[in-house]
């Protein structure tokens, strides 16, 4: 698959080797800061969206558009680089001034996230 998007909050989901549009997913709710950084998850399942330094963070899930989680405002500041684990349990994430974020994703929507900061100077 192929994921576009541009300044609103739809995200489009391309069939890579027809060309064909297969959906598109609106984000709720979505702050003043444009969306900079989508990854998706390695089984195809989950779409890993950020705004611009990292402000907004949330995981959905790319079949229905669910929001599955929704990081709390300025928890990954300035996050950049977003990519999953292979088994798509974390992300990390580096900052040029916070170190790395590593962030446990649930698997559904009834797990509870938690997120933690490795300081890149020890």
């Amino acid at each position: 698959h192929i994921l576009t998007w541009g300044q609103g909050s739809e995200f489009r989901v391309w069939d890579a080797s027809t060309g064909r549009k297969l959906r598109v997913l609106t984000i709720e709710n979505a702050g003043p800061s444009p969306w900079t950084e989508a990854t998706v998850s390695p089984d195809g399942r989950r779409l890993l969206v950020a705004s611009m330094d990292a402000v907004d963070v949330r995981l959905l899930d790319l079949a229905t558009g669910k929001e599955l989680y929704r990081s709390a405002p300025g928890k990954v500041r300035k996050g950049r680089g977003f990519v999953f684990s292979p088994n798509g349990r974390y992300v990390a994430a580096g900052s040029f001034r916070s170190g790395v974020y590593f962030l446990e994703l649930p698997m559904s929507a009834h797990n509870c996230p938690a997120i933690s900061r490795t300081d890149s100077t020890g």
